[in-house]
């Protein structure tokens, strides 16, 4: 992988730069502008990387926002149905029972006012704090783009003049071509984020113009949830009252159930006595007497059959007859009737007679008085009997009219009840469905966020990564030779602090470019390469052929004393060096290439340590 100082060109072995050297046919190769061009594809990779994740989050960003309205509109055109079902009269509203009024808002969970408002104000502060999100990430991401949008600009520059450079070579023509290409592409981004942007900024402008009807809306579902407190309120207690009414009601009925099994039973029970009673007397008269008393006739007898019937009818044929006796006066009559009479009164006196010891028979009494005053108390008996027999018909048509009531109250009880608990499922499962959705969100937006963060790290890395190349290209360039290397830390910086320093290196790397000479840095590499690599005789050799041919050694005895000068005289102000002298630079000169030589593999280390 190439590193991003152009330096890296120079880092070549003697065996290459030999076999390039003595290759006449091989063209040479720029390789500052090849270098340059590699840094600008890198670059041009690292825009489409970040304005494609751009273009991603703004995509889904704004599928997030538009799902979210959809769901706040949902959610909006549900309450509202509801609160226009709640407002819509039904039949089971309708219905009335003893001035009771079923509410079907009777049974849905019980929450205070407050609690709804708490609910209701913090799903607006959500919804707030969301709009405040995507505010704060619409105005990054414009900062973005402008720098995106900057940095294009300076690369159609950067193209521009290494246009000028390199027309003919159809290699860097080939290359221009993609990245003019790649220039094109990346206008069409920009012009895509351009879009998102206003995109959000309508979205941002709607969301402004809903929260102006924020207040409204609240303020109506406080009012409406007030009054449907208030109409809670006001029906609890009835509801409370026809539970109450329809216990005592069951109890009413059972007891009066069991009371008309009894009355029934005792009937049939004395029915059966009087029956027996009846065929006894038939057999054999028995003298009784049943008195009333308190008004009330004791008597096991409740009702007449018919023998009674035809006893009471012969009472009242007796009663006539006397009556007409009483009528008769013989002192008022004629003689010529007088015999008529007495054959009627003699005919009817028999047939009298006759029922006179029925009656004896029957009753038991043989005197007339006790036998009149005995049928009249079975005549008040009867009476007595019939009044009894009305009133306990009324009281069971009552009853029966009240049972069905009572039967009809219970039906609408148990359809209330059945209607209340569907709804309380319902509202369970709205309930239920609602938390699977926020945990389906959180989860969501936790991957989202986590997302987010991923990318965030890798582009820190990245400019880290880039910020330290750009340092370490700084410090090994001209530029920085004399000055004292100050280590600053990536992480002491934030994301655009760092984008901000690597931009001010990238120019001045783009300065150093421009008065760098490889030629001259290739010929002094290579010069040192060469003294490096020769042993101890060639190098002398090569010293002494730089002596001047005119100079003379001071010392003839000593072989390795100082050389003066010779004969001519325009050679006497030449300057002549001592063995010394050339020692001492050639030394420095063999320093220098054993410098550079280590320097240059320090460097290939640490590009392999990065």
């Amino acid at each position: 992988m190439r590193t991003g100082y152009p330096l890296h060109q120079s880092r070549r072995s003697a065996d290459t730069m030999s076999d390039k050297r003595d290759d006449p046919i091989s063209p040479p190769v720029n390789r500052p502008i090849l270098e340059v061009m590699e840094e600008v594809r890198s670059k041009l990779r690292l825009l489409e990387g970040e304005t494609k994740s751009l273009c991603e989050n703004s995509y889904r960003s704004l599928r997030e926002a538009k799902q979210r309205a959809h769901k706040l509109r949902e959610n909006n055109r549900k309450l509202r149905l509801r609160i226009a079902e709640h407002d819509m009269p039904d039949e089971i509203t309708i219905a009335r029972v003893s001035g009771w009024k079923f509410d079907r808002q009777l049974f849905l969970p019980h929450l205070t006012t407050s609690q709804i408002l708490d609910l209701v104000d913090g799903r607006i502060a959500k919804q707030m704090n969301q709009l405040n999100m995507l505010r704060y990430k619409t105005r990054l991401r414009q900062e973005k783009l402008s720098h995106l949008d900057t940095q294009a600009k300076l690369l159609e520059l950067e193209w521009e003049q290494m246009k000028d450079y390199r027309v003919g070579d159809e290699v860097t023509n080939q290359a221009i071509r993609v990245l003019e290409n790649k220039i094109d592409k990346t206008k069409i981004k920009q012009s895509e984020v351009i879009h998102i942007g206003r995109t959000y900024a309508a979205i941002k402008d709607k969301m402004q113009e809903e929260t102006l009807t924020y207040a409204s809306t609240a303020d109506a579902i406080q009012y409406e949830i007030e009054r449907c407190a208030r109409k809670l309120q006001e029906l609890r207690p009835i509801f409370e009252s026809a539970i109450s009414v329809r216990e005592k009601t069951k109890t009413e009925l059972q007891r009066h159930e069991e009371l008309t099994f009894a009355q029934r039973k005792r009937r049939e029970m004395e029915l059966i006595s009087m029956r027996r009673i009846v065929e006894s007397k038939k057999d054999k008269p028995i003298t009784h007497k049943n008195p009333l008393v308190g008004g009330r006739f004791f008597s096991p007898f409740k009702r007449l059959d018919e023998s009674t019937k035809e006893y009471l009818d012969l009472f009242v044929q007796i009663l006539r007859l006397e009556q007409e006796l009483r009528k008769l006066d013989p002192e008022a009559v004629g003689d010529e009737m007088e015999e008529e009479l007495a054959s009627e009164s003699q005919t009817r006196l028999n047939h009298l007679s006759r029922i006179n010891e029925q009656l004896k028979q029957i009753t038991g009494y043989f005197d007339l008085t006790d036998i009149v005053k005995r049928m009249e108390e079975l005549m008040e008996t009867g009476r007595q009997l019939e009044r009894l027999r009305a009133q306990n018909d009324h009281r069971i048509k009552q009853l029966k009219l009240q049972s069905k009531t009572m039967e009809e109250h219970l039906a609408l009880l148990r359809i209330a009840y059945e209607y209340a608990k569907d709804k309380l499922e319902s509202s369970k499962l709205d309930h239920k469905a609602k938390e699977e959705e926020s945990v389906h969100s959180r989860v969501k937006l936790r991957d989202d966020s986590k997302d987010k963060q991923q990318a965030l790290d890798r582009i820190n890395l990245t400019l880290e990564h880039l910020y330290k190349k750009l340092v370490l290209v700084s410090i090994f360039g001209r530029r920085d030779k004399k000055r004292p290397v100050v280590k600053e830390f990536p992480q002491n910086f934030s994301p655009v602090e760092l984008l901000g320093k690597c931009n001010g290196l990238q120019q001045q790397l783009e300065r150093d470019l421009e008065e760098y000479d490889i030629s001259e840095e290739e010929e002094r590499l290579e010069e040192a390469l060469c003294e490096n690599v020769r042993s101890r005789e060639e190098y002398q050799d090569i010293v002494e052929r730089r002596i001047p041919n005119n100079a003379v050694r001071t010392n003839a005895a000593n072989k390795k004393g100082a050389w003066v000068g010779g004969s001519g005289t325009d050679e006497v102000d030449q300057e002549v060096l001592t063995r010394d002298a050339i020692k001492q630079r050639s030394r420095m000169i063999v320093e220098n290439a054993k410098r550079k030589t280590t320097r240059n593999t320090n460097r290939k280390q640490f590009n392999l340590s990065i």
